[in-house]
């Protein structure tokens, strides 16, 4: 479902952004 439309990456920063910080997200994105 989420994972077709998000990336893996993404859907772990949605499910659980405890464990995903933020400088990960930025890292991927740049």
């Amino acid at each position: 479902m989420s994972e077709t439309a998000l990336p893996k990456d993404e859907e772990s920063v949605l499910k659980t952004p405890a464990s995903k910080p933020e400088p990960v997200r930025v890292e991927r994105t740049g």
